[in-house]
């Protein structure tokens, strides 16, 4: 490793001059004690910075980081470290140029700690790519001081490996950097420079990291941060043949657990003993769920309660430890996807989609189209590599590989996730959990066309495809109001059964599930039901209520691969008992419950391990052994 500083000169002026790399300036007299020097004078720090140009390939020797978009500076006196000034600087443009920026607060003359930090983001946000504390003296006259920013960047790595490319297809090439303490950091575009380290013959890399295939064989690729001397190499193998990208065949890869949003996961053996919880955060309360890694990791997103900025989270299973959190600017609606070569998707709203590598939290592509968004529910994936995401104005479908939108299926809302069927049709309800708009609609995405619309009840929960292939939905009839669940045929879309009941549905936040037999499950008020794949009814729990007889409303149902039922009740209130209950799924009998603390809007997920996890509206993650 090379030198990993970036310097930056101080100077300490006087009166209204401003002055070279980046000085500090006092400005101004006045009265007033000071508490860290004998002179009482006054005046108002500023800084000239000197920008270098951000074009990274070509920086042989610079002061601040060049794809830095920010600078974030705090400044405090050494004897009252508690009462901290800030300023926050942009860079103006990509040229090389010079900026003056004040503290706007008026400060004594005296011994204070400057301490600056250079981020990934504009408006001093993202992560930290350098950083410098130093003491400085603030006082009348020209003082130089040196201030030398070090890099947080202490390794890189070329995510994704082992790393294959098809002829023809140019992809970008996703690497993480990383700080001491191994965390991940998320670099602004342009931070790293690529380059063919052997191999050229085969195809070609953009120093930006798209990579050209061009004949069949083995690249070595390097992605380096030119100004530090920290690098990182790996292998791509160029061949004719096209890997298709699917769900990763896991515990519960996503929201509803597999294509079908059967709720069945592969997983059993929990008896109701709590276990760890993490605080995520929330903002309007979190309708999530948490999505199983197969890689002893647990996936899920948080936002910050006060500026509602999104955030997805990497931990560790067995303890709740954090491996990684990245910022993903805005509050995420829905649920990530985890794919077969272990990317998480993410939808966030009108910024688009956007994919990070589960190991690290590593951005490896997002999607280019800011129409692509998606609604508050999960993306789907088949098995031919592309996503299929609901939003405000319609349904997409979208490459799993760099998440670009191809087209849109259908113009309209669609609230809810949809459901692929064994053959690769799609099914999904149009109109937003509610509306008078619920259609059920299939899908063929070989011929692109529509099969079939059905049209007679209005429906909105999430379709779900039972062993049978019968599409099962939950609606409401137009006529009555009542509420049912209804069966199709997924050929015609005819109606294959119907069950009326009062059923105290809350929009998306419950749907059918069902076991390996095709019996089916789901909440009816304050109860959990099941019901044979033509919906007559084989049993009913007893009504769910708190300790003090108050009812609980259950919610999502989540089956494990031993037949068991997991459901959540509560009361549509946080700080009010909520309760996960375990039935036998054959006669209904509780095996046990457990009492927590909140509502839960998303789905249960379970691990292979047998242990559940679930997130509430205020954004705590907890699990249950």
């Amino acid at each position: 490793m090379q030198n990993r500083n970036y310097q930056l000169r101080l100077q300490i002026l006087a009166a209204a001059l401003l002055a070279l790399a980046l000085p500090v300036v006092l400005a101004g007299c006045g009265g007033g004690g000071n508490p860290t020097s004998q002179s009482n004078r006054t005046g108002q720090v500023s800084l000239r910075i000197v920008w270098p140009a951000k074009e990274t390939s070509k920086s042989a020797s610079r002061y601040i980081p060049p794809y830095a978009p920010s600078l974030f500076f705090e400044l405090y006196a050494k004897n009252a470290p508690d009462k901290r000034y800030s300023l926050i600087v942009n860079r103006p443009d990509d040229r090389p140029s010079t900026q003056t920026a004040a503290f706007s607060q008026l400060l004594n003359e005296g011994d204070y700690v400057l301490a600056g930090a250079a981020r990934a983001q504009a408006d001093g946000q993202g992560d930290t790519v350098a950083s410098v504390v130093r003491d400085i003296s603030v006082k009348a006259g020209i003082n130089p001081v040196e201030m030398i920013f070090n890099s947080t960047i202490k390794s890189l790595q070329v995510i994704g490996q082992p790393l294959s490319a098809t002829i023809g297809k140019p992809i970008t090439l996703p690497s993480g950097a990383f700080d001491p303490d191994g965390r991940s950091l998320l670099l602004p575009p342009g931070a790293l420079v690529w380059s063919v380290v052997s191999g050229s013959q085969f195809g070609t890399i953009t120093p930006a990291g798209v990579l050209t295939p061009t004949v069949a064989g083995t690249l070595r690729v390097r992605a380096a941060e030119t100004g530090i001397g920290v690098s990182a190499e790996a292998d791509v193998v160029v061949s004719n043949v096209s890997v298709a990208l699917g769900l990763k065949k896991n515990a519960y890869p996503k929201e509803y657990g597999d294509a079908k949003n059967t709720g069945f996961a592969k997983g059993k053996g929990a008896v109701g003993t709590p276990g760890w919880t993490f605080e995520l955060g929330s903002y309007y309360g979190i309708q999530k769920t948490p999505i199983i890694g197969g890689n002893g990791m647990i996936y899920a997103v948080g936002a910050d309660p006060v500026t509602g900025a999104g955030y997805g989270y990497g931990l560790r299973a067995s303890d709740g430890t954090l491996v990684w959190k990245t910022y993903l600017k805005t509050i995420t609606p829905g649920s990530p996807t985890l794919l077969s070569d272990d990317t998480l998707c993410f939808p966030l709203g009108a910024s688009g989609v956007v994919g990070l590598d589960a190991l690290t939290g590593v951005e490896k592509w997002r999607g280019s189209d800011p129409n692509a968004i998606s609604s508050a529910s999960t993306a789907n994936a088949d098995e031919q590599g592309h996503l299929y995401s609901g939003g405000t104005d319609g349904l997409y479908r979208i490459d799993a590989t760099n998440g670009n939108s191809t087209e849109l299926l259908h113009s309209g809302q669609i609230g809810t996730t949809p459901a692929i069927g064994s053959d690769g049709t799609v099914y999904y309800v149009t109109g937003l959990g509610g509306s008078l708009d619920g259609k059920l609609v299939a899908y063929n995405p070989t011929s692109n066309l529509t099969l079939w619309t059905a049209s007679n009840i209005y429906l909105y929960s999430s379709p779900m495809i039972a062993p049978n292939g019968w599409v099962y939905v939950i609606g409401r009839q137009a006529s009555t109001g009542v509420f049912s669940v209804v069966a199709f045929d997924p050929l015609s879309g005819a109606m294959k059964a119907e069950l009326q009941d009062q059923f105290v549905v809350q929009y998306r936040f419950t749907a059918p599930a069902c076991d390996a037999d095709g019996n089916i499950f789901l909440a009816k008020g304050s109860q959990l039901v099941s019901l044979s794949p033509n919906l007559t009814q084989i049993w009913e729990s007893p009504r769910f209520t708190d300790s003090a007889g108050i009812p609980l409303y259950a919610r999502r149902v989540a089956v494990g691969s031993d037949g068991t039922v997991y459901v959540t009740a509560d009361r549509f209130e946080n700080g009010t008992q909520l309760k996960v209950y375990a039935f036998n799924g054959k006669d209904g009998t509780k095996l046990w419950e457990s009492t927590l603390f909140g509502q839960v809007l998303g789905s249960l997920s379970i691990d292979s391990d047998g242990v559940i996890y679930g997130i509430t509206a205020k954004g705590t993650l907890f699990t249950i052994k």
